[in-house]
Order: C-alpha cells, then structure tokens, then sequence
C-alpha cells in the first residue's frame, strides 16, 4: 500500500495502519537495511488535472484509499500536501473546481525481502507493535492546485461546467493548451463567477520525503 507522506518514515520500522503513524519498533535490523540498501532513480515531473463533482472523485484523482481519505477528514490523522486539500469542506453547490496535481519525483530506497528480521517484537501484541512496516521510501515532492470557479448565481454554475467539460474534458495532462482555453472560458463567462486558488504542498528540505510504501 502507498501511504502519502507522513513524519518519522523510516526504513524498516514498524507501522500502524489504524492510527496511520509508524511505531517505534524495528521489524527489520537497521544495519543490515544500510548495507543491502538499494537506490531506484525516478527522476520526473508529472502534471494533470482533473474535474471534481464528488469526494470519491478526489480520492480516485489522488490516489488515496476510501478508509485514509476518512480519516483525514475527520482530522484523525495528519498528512502532508494531498491530505491538507483532503481535510478541507468544498461547498459544490455553485462551484466548478479544476484540481491540479504537480507530482515530482527522484529515487526510491529499499531493501531486500532477504534483510535480517529482527526478533526483539515478536510474541508481543499487535497493538504494541502496528499493523505493518515501512518497505519503501520515494522521495521528491507534490504540489496541489484546486482552481474553483464559483458562480455569481445557481443558474450559471451548469453553464460554467458545461464550458469547461468542453474545451477541457473530465482530465488530462497539463500543458499550455489547458491554459489557453481557461483564459478563453475566463473571457467568455465574464461576470458569471469568481476565481478562487488555493495551493497544498509537502513541505521539508529540497527533496523532501513523498511517499513511502508499506508491507
């Protein structure tokens, strides 16, 4: 499972998938995670969008499992860029929101299937233990955009939609093309919405940690 970033990954270590927090036992030997270590480069940038009527869409959109979307919602758990837009109410009522995903990444660290298993856990509770435990780690970092156009009266809102489905379709991949036809709607439906942006991001130091996957 891919698991949007989230504080204290480290390789190895133990991780509780109810309270979506890593917990503080090894379940692999640190050193020999260091000396079977292995680096993947993945090195690129992508950008898409995406029309949103539904927070199931957003899920799908951003790649984030039904239950975790619940639980940041709730304010259950805390997690970086994706999970800061998700934690936000959108009234849909009179908006049109673009989503806007920038995802950039540089390598992947893991470790071998063959690494030392530690035995200091084993025999105690799970519930002191967790769930799972962290088998990967990518690094890089995303960048979030809801662009919402909100409409001046109800009336409008399907009129805004229809415009956008139009020239933009549901989804794609962002480029100046998309651009282009927002300016184009910008124009054509002037005075009959308002535009809001608001961006989400990882924070941290440059290439910061982004996702990592459990096990």
């Amino acid at each position: 499972m891919i698991i949007p970033v989230v504080a204290g990954a480290i390789l190895g270590l133990a991780f509780d998938m109810n309270s979506v927090k890593p917990g503080s036992k090894y379940i692999f030997d640190p050193p020999d995670i260091e000396k079977n270590m292995q680096t993947i480069p993945r090195t690129f940038t992508q950008s898409q969008y995406r029309l949103i009527e539904s927070s199931s869409d957003t899920s799908s959109f951003l790649d984030i499992d039904g239950e975790l979307s619940l639980k940041v919602k709730r304010g259950l758990v805390d997690i970086s860029g994706s999970g800061k837009y998700m934690a936000n109410t959108v009234n849909r009522q009179k908006t049109v929101e673009m989503l806007i995903t920038v995802n950039h990444e540089t390598e992947t660290l893991t470790f071998p299937s063959y690494t030392t298993l530690r035995t200091d856990w084993q025999g105690k509770p799970p519930s002191s233990i967790g769930t799972h435990y962290i088998r990967s780690i990518t690094y890089g970092g995303q960048l979030i955009i809801s662009y919402k156009l909100i409409a001046t009266k109800s009336e409008h809102t399907e009129e805004i939609k229809a415009a956008v489905t139009a020239a933009l379709g549901i989804s794609g991949n962002l480029d100046a093309n998309v651009t282009g036809s927002m300016e184009k709607i910008s124009k054509e439906l002037k005075g009959k919405f308002s535009l809001s942006i608001t961006a989400f991001a990882t924070t941290g130091p440059f290439s910061p940690l982004r996702t990592w996957k459990i096990a």
